[in-house]
């Protein structure tokens, strides 16, 4: 380090006099470096991003938070920290770094997510102009004017808009505002056109993608699934109206039984043989099998176990002769044969409940003789068994119906049920109106039941009996064919012909047969036991989807704040 030279003896170095600073204020307009901004995915940097891509409003943000930092800034600069950036100089020098700043966090974040900046510009293009849609419908070309006229309107207000950000976001550039002006007029014009198209579009694709979930839900093929909906949709049934009527009929009911429809779209299927005729015919035999050992279990639970009459009059008979030989008092002698006479009596008159014919009792006059039956009379002690050997004779008809009737649930029906309100209440008065409304539900299901497997049987053999009438026309009509011609062509179309059988064996080996597939998947479902499934499958296709019906403003919205100087 060098060092100055000694001085001479007497003599001493003269002190520097201190130099004095004076703060200067930048010239006006003068703008300092600005620091590089953070363009990180900042809450901050995604929100300005949104408010950016607004028409119109968005392209003066910036100006507007710069204006109103550099007002505030000398009330508010000298209370934060040095570690703050602060705004120095007059009004304009002020405003101006805060729009530069303002501006280079808009770049920093463009820069390194350009995507995401432009993805959410035009999210909040959308955002601001679906509101305006909803509120001036007509304005954009949403009214009832026509496809023409709506276009037209469209335009304008696009070109309006795409004009008005242009010049803002261009400080009033003509080239700018006029291509601003240019494409908002043709996108607004186009709005109308697209929209309900891509809203048609959106909805097919939804549909599709409902219908596979639907299916997978159903355990089904997607096919088969859309068959049935077609045929439920016949019948006038929805998935709320299958739910009820299905649980209504029990445990054994099946789709098939629900409607015509589904019915003939059963018998169809059967009538073509192979898995779905199997399924189908298996499923309608085993439940018809199965039908008196149904009504029986119901009977026995509501109206008790049934006994043969004879046995149950040899036993009062027994009865009887005991209280003879027993030749205690007379008196006490007379009441219990009495009885006894009377419950065999009662047991005669129970089978004769049902019957249609004179001797039947009417409901009025079969309640009088339960009521009277109960009571005892001379020098009995307690209440009678009348009522119960009615319920018994009544009951041990019942059984008689059905072992007579097993295979004809139809006259099962018009015996047990008849033909009005009459069996019901007598039958309501032996066994109580809760247990004779069971036995007559399951006796309306049976029928329903075997009226299902009359209808597909009966649709089995019309759509055989077409098929086969096609097949004979179609023999005999003599229209033009490729193969026919070729065979009869001689030894070289012959063998031509040969070729084609062979190709087009090889071509059903290797593709798919998805049409059976979905015939042996709708088969399983109208006669399977995955009804539930089937149900909610149901549902999901018939649930209302927000996303078809939002389309059609998203696009336009698009369309009109593509027009923007921000969104080019």
């Amino acid at each position: 380090m060098s060092s100055l030279p000694p001085l001479p003896p007497g003599f001493q170095r003269d002190k520097p006099e201190p130099v004095q600073y004076v703060r200067v204020a930048p010239p006006p307009g003068f703008v300092l470096d600005v620091p590089e901004q953070d363009g990180s995915l900042s809450i901050n940097n995604m929100a300005r991003s949104v408010a950016t891509g607004v028409p119109i409003i968005g392209g003066v943000l910036n100006r507007l938070d710069a204006a109103t930092n550099a007002t505030l800034a000398p009330l508010i600069d000298p209370l934060l920290p040095d570690s703050f950036e602060k705004l120095p100089g007059d009004w304009q020098a002020r405003y101006n770094r805060a729009l530069d700043i303002q501006n280079g966090m808009d770049k920093a974040f463009h820069a390194e997510h350009p995507y995401v900046d432009t993805g959410l510009n035009i999210a909040g293009g959308v955002a601001a102009t679906i509101p305006a849609m909803v509120a001036a419908p007509a304005v954009f070309g949403a009214g009832t004017s026509g496809p023409a006229a709506n276009a037209l309107i469209s335009g304008a207000t696009g070109a309006t808009l795409g004009g008005t950000d242009a010049a803002i976001r261009s400080d009033g550039d003509l080239k700018s505002t006029a291509w601003g002006t240019g494409t908002g007029l043709v996108l607004g014009a186009l709005g109308p056109v697209l929209g309900p198209a891509a809203g048609k579009g959106v909805k097919s694709l939804v549909d599709v993608g409902r219908r596979f979930s639907a299916a997978r839900i159903a355990q089904m093929e997607p096919r088969a699934l859309k068959y049935l909906w077609r045929a439920v949709d016949a019948d006038g049934l929805d998935a709320a109206g299958m739910r009820q009527r299905l649980a209504d009929m029990g445990p054994d009911a099946m789709p098939v039984d629900l409607g015509p429809n589904l019915q003939a779209q059963a018998g169809t299927l059967a009538a073509k043989g192979g898995k779905p005729q199997q399924v189908i015919g298996t499923a309608l035999a085993d439940r018809q099998a199965g039908a008196t050992g149904r009504i029986n279990t119901t009977l026995d639970e509501n109206f008790g176990r049934a006994r043969v009459p004879s046995e149950l009059d040899a036993e009062i008979a027994a009865n009887q002769a005991a209280q003879t030989q027993a030749m205690p008092g007379i008196n006490e002698m007379d009441a219990p044969l009495a009885e006894l006479a009377r419950q065999r009596d009662a047991l005669v008159r129970g089978q004769q409940v049902l019957d249609s014919g004179r001797t039947a009792p009417r409901p009025a006059e079969l309640a009088a003789e339960i009521e009277q039956g109960a009571l005892p009379q001379g020098a009995q002690i307690g209440p009678s068994a009348v009522p119960l050997r009615l319920s018994q004779g009544a009951r041990a008809d019942i059984d008689r119906i059905v072992g007579n009737n097993a295979n004809d649930i139809a006259e099962l029906n018009r015996l047990i049920k008849g033909g009005g309100d009459w069996n019901r209440a007598k039958l309501s008065s032996l066994f109580g109106p809760e247990k004779a409304d069971r036995v007559f539900k399951v006796l309306e299901n049976e029928q329903v039941f075997a009226d299902t497997a009359k209808a597909v049987t009966k649709s089995r053999e019309a759509a055989a009996g077409a098929a086969a009438q096609n097949e004979f026309s179609s023999a005999n009509a003599g229209g033009f064919s490729l193969k026919p011609l070729r065979k009869a062509g001689g030894l070289r179309d012959a063998a031509r012909s040969f070729v084609v059988d062979k190709a087009e064996s090889v071509i059903k080996a290797l593709l798919p047969d998805s049409e059976g597939a979905a015939q042996n998947s709708l088969a399983t479902a109208l006669v399977g036991q995955n009804s539930d499934a089937v149900v909610r499958a149901l549902a999901v296709l018939e649930s209302p989807s927000r996303a078809a019906a939002l389309a059609s403003p998203v696009v336009k919205a698009l369309l009109l704040s593509g027009g923007s100087g921000r969104a080019q």
